[in-house]
């Protein structure tokens, strides 16, 4: 979530980190003046001084709301048409399929030696957990967009560098045929890639990646002072939630807007590195590691270790469970020469521990996976039933008092839904 704070001077707003699709929805804006009042009285006093509609000029929403709104407020001084169009997810990728399709398809009738290998490997279309062709090509175009400066080591004239890719080691007769695909896939994303631009640049229109993508090279363009000038006039500070999930084009904007020795607004970045579980969508650890070493030397770093909503015996088990094992994983990456290390932090657990809190370790054997399951089911379900029948006491959510445990108040978690079964039963 992007939160971009008016010009005028106001005491600080406490802003929820809520997720939202809609850069205004009336929700979030009803949301934000209600917590604002919840502040006090000094902040009702600040309030009788400064009009109320004002926290309104505060702009909460996604990086493809922000920038589609600097990208049409800021047209004319970054040199685009303020008309475009933003195409939906399923229309962009219905279109972005479709010339995938062409792309491949004129390549095997022109008999091509690397299309005609990706077909015989791989279907047209993917399945839940195998990839096909238009998949790799997909992949191909979004790595292309987004990693055009990294891959650009590792290519030339628009194909991968084969000899270069063979002196990073030892190589086998499978890496070679690996090699060949992904130079057949690459050369294709590159095609694709260049229609793909040509066709938004013909309808005038943007995708969700252009969105962000045209946003940091105009920013960062030799032409950008003006629009950062007012960009820059217009903000008093800018809040980015959920760091862990952007990307270094997200973090370029940033860092853009922010500027140097003070110029721009003040930045405020929030998140959790252990929470980074969007790759798929471009987000990178490396990201967040980048980003605190550069805040560090020209800001603060504050680590937020206090948990208000576990209790001591809980937030004790999670240290013990996870220190050991993200330090083991931190120590693997780092030995890899890899940037994105993520070490543990210990949790402090504050709320008043009742009694009615544990840990317990159910242990499950079998002599294989299926039978594991079972077992797994009849013990965790047999666990539930005693603490619901056996007159366990926990602390009621809504009202804090302490009341029999319900049915109501256990969670499942599992991985999937494979062994569910076993545990409703």
């Amino acid at each position: 979530m992007w939160v971009k704070a008016p010009t005028a001077r106001f005491p600080p707003v406490r802003i929820r980190s809520t997720s939202v699709r809609s850069s205004q929805s009336p929700s979030l804006r009803r949301r934000r003046t209600t917590s604002s009042e919840s502040s006090g009285p000094n902040w009702r006093n600040a309030l009788r001084q400064r009009p109320r509609w004002r926290l309104d000029e505060a702009y909460v929403g996604t990086i493809h709301g922000y920038c589609a709104r600097l990208l049409r407020e800021y047209a004319l001084r970054l040199g685009i048409d303020p008309t475009f169009r933003v195409l939906d997810a399923q229309e962009s990728r219905l279109h972005l399929e479709n010339l995938l399709r062409e792309v491949f398809l004129e390549a095997l009738e022109n008999q091509e030696a690397g299309a005609r290998a990706l077909a015989r490997r791989f279907k047209m279309r993917g399945y839940t957990f195998s990839a096909g062709v238009l998949d790799l090509l997909g992949q191909a175009v979004r790595d292309l967009r987004w990693h055009r400066d990294r891959l650009s080591t590792w290519m030339t004239d628009g194909r991968l560098d084969d000899g270069r890719i063979r002196e990073t080691g030892p190589w086998s007769e499978e890496d070679e045929v690996g090699l060949g695909l992904a130079t057949a896939a690459y050369e294709l994303g590159v095609r694709a890639l260049e229609r793909w631009e040509s066709f938004l640049l013909e309808e005038n229109a943007r995708d969700f990646d252009a969105l962000i993508l045209d946003v940091r090279d105009l920013l960062l363009g030799d032409g950008a002072a003006p629009a950062l000038r007012e960009i820059r006039a217009r903000t008093k500070l800018l809040i980015i939630d959920e760091l862990q999930d952007t990307d270094f084009a997200q973090r370029d904007i940033a860092f853009a807007i922010a500027g140097e020795d003070g110029v721009g607004p003040q930045l405020m970045l929030v998140g959790d590195p252990k929470q980074s579980i969007y790759r798929f969508r471009g987000a990178d650890v490396a990201v967040w590691n980048a980003v605190r070493d550069q805040v560090e030397q020209r800001g603060d770093v504050m680590d937020l270790t206090t948990s208000f909503r576990s209790t001591p015996t809980i937030v004790t088990a999670v240290n013990e469970a996870c220190r050991p094992a993200l330090h083991q994983v931190a120590e693997r990456v780092e030995s890899e020469g890899l940037a994105s290390a993520v070490s543990y932090t210990e949790l402090t657990g504050t709320r008043t521990d009742d009694g009615g809190h544990a840990c317990e370790w159910i242990p499950v054997t079998g002599a294989n996976a299926d039978a594991r399951r079972e077992a797994e089911g009849r013990r965790v379900g047999a666990r539930i039933r005693e603490l619901v029948e056996g007159g366990v006491t926990v602390t009621d959510p809504d009202s804090n008092e302490v009341r029999p445990c319900r049915f109501s108040d256990v969670a499942v978690l599992y991985r999937n839904s494979t062994g569910i079964g076993a545990v409703m039963r």
